[in-house]
């Protein structure tokens, strides 16, 4: 799986992506603040918990191994230290999904090659947004991506984003192209520290312990289920615009 969110040029400011390692990768990017992205799209009042999702896009089923569909859920936690600044922001979180990789993590061999692609436009409330002003709120995005017809052996999460971040190796993120072109940083995910902290505490990209449910539906027997923190800094305008190049947010694929 793969997410990709970036730091201080696009919408929300961050643009990373997250990749599934030796079996599957998911990407997620952050687009530019005023770019408009095919799929839905979830209106929040307030930006803390908001939520929404994207499915892969259908695939005809033309002979040998079966596709691997998968589902993607973002969430948005709030650090402490903004959630002040945060009760006076809306949202609109946008996801969509696109079949073909956008990102690649060499060495790995993909099981869903679907692009998940979401953003986060923060605005100031009307009550708060009588003068012109600006904050960054340091948000968590919750990832969660369910596999189906696949297995969890040798998963792992690749990121890249536009931001330097410790990889599993614990080396720094290599240098590579992000899908807008731009040059980012893509690395396997380390795993998130024990015990788990909240998520909105979260300071660094992780991966949450690998988990299965059962899927009678699925040529496995299950679904894999993998579960990614990206922390960044998400930009928010008067009420007369949205959240500026200053945020953080994902493209993501399976």
């Amino acid at each position: 799986m793969s997410v990709i969110p970036r730091r201080h040029a696009r919408a929300l400011g961050t643009l990373a992506t997250l990749t599934l390692s030796a079996s599957l990768v998911l990407l997620v990017a952050v687009m530019p603040a005023q770019a408009s992205l095919p799929g839905g799209s979830k209106t929040c009042v307030h930006i803390t918990g908001c939520s929404a999702s994207a499915s892969s896009p259908p695939r005809a089923f033309a002979g040998g191994p079966p596709p691997t569909p998968s589902h993607l859920t973002v969430a948005v936690a709030t650090a402490p230290k903004s959630a002040a600044n945060a009760r006076h922001a809306s949202g609109r979180l946008i996801t969509a999904a696109h079949g073909g990789r956008r990102i690649r993590c060499g060495g790995y061999r993909l099981k869903a090659p679907t692009t998940f692609q979401f953003q986060l436009q923060a605005t100031a409330s009307a009550s708060s947004a009588s003068s012109a002003f600006r904050v960054n709120l340091d948000i968590t995005y919750e990832l969660t991506e369910k596999i189906t017809n696949t297995t969890a052996d040798g998963v792992e999460f690749c990121l890249a984003a536009d931001f330097g971040f410790r990889t599993l190796s614990g080396r720094p993120a290599r240098v590579g192209r992000l899908p807008d072109s731009t040059q980012g940083h893509i690395g396997l995910l380390p795993p998130c520290p024990q015990p788990l902290p909240p998520a909105a505490l979260t300071t660094a990209p992780c991966l949450e312990p690998v988990a299965t449910v059962t899927d009678e539906h699925s040529t496995t027997g299950v679904d894999v289920v993998l579960k990614a923190r990206v922390p960044t800094l998400v930009g928010v305008a008067t009420v007369r615009g949205s959240g500026d190049s200053r945020g953080g947010d994902p493209w993501g694929g399976g």
